[in-house]
């Protein structure tokens, strides 16, 4: 492993990651399109290494927000076509064209501006509300729309895709999921065969085998993370054989050993009052590094592979935790923020229930400067 730079880090298990993709890879049918959803630097884990690593294990296409994380791939020598899921402003569609991406298009002006650019060979895929309420053409002007795609030739329909909901929500599944075969049934009716037909995500990859159509987008999974503990339940009752392995690992050093006497002040505000004489490791991790204020007075570290509560607030860029219970403990120890250390480990799931959020948001949060280690 390379020399750390920096007092916190990262490790990303390359072997792990390989290990998700394979994994739900089995569960797609023969043929379909693995789209590797990379945003969000890659749900937090970097997204250059990551993108890498999926080029390298049979992934179809990656998937990014923006136009400006497309170019970071681009830079970086990512050949595999990139699905760019959020909205581009005309001006700069012919530079994503150019990086050889796929255009997420739901609205007639994004239509009219490729179309104008007559020269330009435009792959689109169009984005069709189904349910959700967020991006997406709806239904009732599908057909309208698509006879406006047809006035241009320089524009090629590549896929159609829609977003699930709530993919624990059976209710809501199969109503999106009839919405969507419509979809496809009006871009067929008016003589259009979108190649990659994709609704699929994680959680109903998992649990869902009628939303597979021809591809699927995978985000979380691929990180060892499950949607939910309802997604994970539904595929045991199933007999959904995966196993997803958790591919991050957060790690910082202690950074000062010091004792606060019986009520004592510990922090900003005087959030916590010792009860006892305490014995405080000081680390080098706050809320800019992306470890929530959420956590302060009940979040736990690992040391010496035991857990250590923060006391008192989390502050910008330092945490004081409670090591009265771990002799030994000096400068320079490891201690674990995410993931395992001996028998002990702090999930993300964990860490998201102290700060009533869900994973997603914890792993995606951690400051992108923070060294990543592979």
């Amino acid at each position: 492993m390379k020399k750390i730079n920096g007092l916190s880090w990262l490790e990303i298990s390359e072997k792990n990651i390989i290990h998700n993709i394979k994994s739900i890879r089995s569960l797609l049918p023969k043929g379909a399109y693995f789209i590797a959803v990379v945003k969000a630097n890659a749900y937090g884990h970097g997204i250059v290494k990551v993108s890498k690593i999926a080029e390298e294990n049979d992934v179809d296409m990656l998937a990014v927000f923006s136009l400006v994380e497309a170019e970071i791939l681009r830079k970086n020598k990512i050949t595999k076509p990139i699905l760019i899921l959020g909205h581009i402003f005309a001006d700069d569609l012919p530079k994503a064209i150019k990086l050889n991406c796929h255009l997420t298009v739901y609205d007639f002006g994004t239509i009219k501006a490729l179309g104008a650019a007559r020269s330009i060979k435009a792959k689109i895929h169009i984005k069709v509300e189904t349910g959700l309420n967020r991006q997406g053409v709806a239904l009732k002007d599908l057909s309208r729309f698509l006879k406006s795609v047809k006035t241009y030739k320089n524009i090629e329909i590549a896929g159609i895709f829609s977003h699930f909901s709530d993919s624990d929500n059976k209710k809501l599944v199969k109503s999106q999921l009839e919405k969507f075969k419509s979809a496809i049934k009006i871009c067929n009716s008016n003589e259009l065969y979108p190649k990659i037909k994709h609704i699929a995500s994680t959680g109903s990859v998992l649990t869902i085998p009628e939303s597979y159509f021809n591809a699927a987008r995978i985000g979380l999974g691929i990180y060892g993370l499950w949607p939910s503990l309802k997604t994970k339940l539904a595929a045991e009752k199933q007999k959904i054989k995966i196993r997803l392995k958790p591919a991050m690992l957060w790690k910082t050093k202690v950074i000062q050993i010091k004792y606060a006497e019986n009520n004592s002040c510990v922090g900003y505000g005087c959030a916590e009052i010792t009860k006892q004489k305490t014995r405080i490791a000081v680390l080098p991790i706050g809320y800019w590094d992306g470890y929530s204020r959420e956590l302060s007075k009940m979040g736990e570290v690992l040391i010496h592979g035991k857990r250590c509560r923060v006391l008192g607030r989390v502050c910008m860029n330092m945490i004081m935790v409670d090591a009265t219970n771990i002799l030994g403990t000096r400068t320079g120890d490891e201690a674990v923020l995410l993931g395992k250390q001996g028998q002990k480990e702090i999930t993300a799931e964990e860490i998201a229930k102290h700060c009533s959020t869900i994973n997603y948001e914890i792993v995606t949060r951690i400051n992108p400067l923070l060294p990543r280690l592979y």
